[in-house]
């Protein structure tokens, strides 16, 4: 199935003219079909495109082959959606990997709401803090914020992190003024992994803290609740508490610090004849969003 996936995505590319439409349409990064391109030239043996800056034309070799090839793979792709059609319906197993705290944080509602509207689905949910240490096959899909170092896979970007920190008025209040990173070498600091060495910026500045904490557990709600009972100081996911900032339960210190930014993405199988039930998922999954 693989070549067959590299075929069409060739043929894509010669319709569309470019790499970058032919990723708009079918829903793959840019680099992902560089990379099944050169795979297939690999095993063809023989250069498809001569590229640069301006324009992608088709080789000599690769104008055969293309127009050789591509009215059977559009047969090819035809038939084998409709042999999908007629014996997949929408229900089966969708097979999910999920950092817990993400699950923890809200994910079990979307994951809830998405089986109620679709009941001839059923989820099977691996929670993982390492996701890239799972085999890829035993998976339909990953939702998580490290980069994975896997073949055939494609991405959607479903949001993005910002590590920041926090503490409850509280506790402010009770302790010296905090008016720069340094300060925090004084505090009371609560951790959770993953986020047990800290690193923050502001522009060039940068500040590390790695050291012992009041408190460290392996679940960022536990910390979440600690620093809601005015225990310390956290840096934790602007996500997971923009609702206590904006109701004034957590106040956000030292703002313009924070961390990297870090993209979290929705991995799949990289298939051009996706199962029903997958898209299904990925859509729903898509339209919520990285909230709440």
């Amino acid at each position: 199935m693989k070549y067959l996936d590299d075929l069409n995505i060739f043929g894509c590319i010669v319709r569309y003219g470019n790499f970058a439409e032919a990723s708009k349409r079918l829903g793959i990064p840019a680099p992902t079909l560089t990379r099944r391109i050169q795979s297939l030239e690999d095993v063809l043996d023989v250069r498809l495109f001569n590229r640069n800056a301006r324009k992608l034309v088709l080789t000599d070799a690769g104008h055969k082959f293309y127009q050789k090839c591509s009215p059977l793979i559009d047969e090819i792709l035809l038939q084998t959606e409709n042999i999908s059609n007629e014996n997949e319906n929408h229900g089966g197993q969708l097979k999910v990997a999920c950092p817990q705290n993400f699950i923890n944080f809200g994910f079990q509602k979307f994951f809830s709401n998405f089986l109620k509207h679709n009941p001839d689905i059923d989820l099977y949910i691996e929670t993982s803090t390492a996701p890239d240490e799972l085999n890829a096959e035993d998976w339909d899909v990953f939702i998580t914020p490290v980069e994975m170092n896997l073949n055939n896979v494609s991405f959607k970007k479903l949001g993005q992190i910002t590590d920041i920190l926090v503490a409850s008025p509280q506790f402010l209040s009770d302790s010296f003024d905090i008016t720069k990173p340094e300060d925090l070498d004084g505090c009371d600091l609560l951790k959770g992994k993953p986020l047990v060495d800290w690193k923050i910026y502001n522009g060039p500045q940068f500040y590390e803290n790695t050291s012992t904490p009041k408190l460290l557990i392996n679940e960022l709600m536990a910390v979440k609740q600690a620093c809601l009972a005015g225990l310390g100081i956290t840096l934790i996911p602007n996500v997971f508490v923009e609702k206590e900032i904006h109701k004034g339960t957590l106040v956000h210190v030292l703002p313009e610090w924070a961390s990297k930014p870090r993209d979290v993405y929705i991995v799949y199988k990289d298939r051009i004849q996706q199962s029903k039930k997958l898209n299904i998922f990925i859509d729903a999954l898509m339209d919520h969003g990285f909230k709440f």
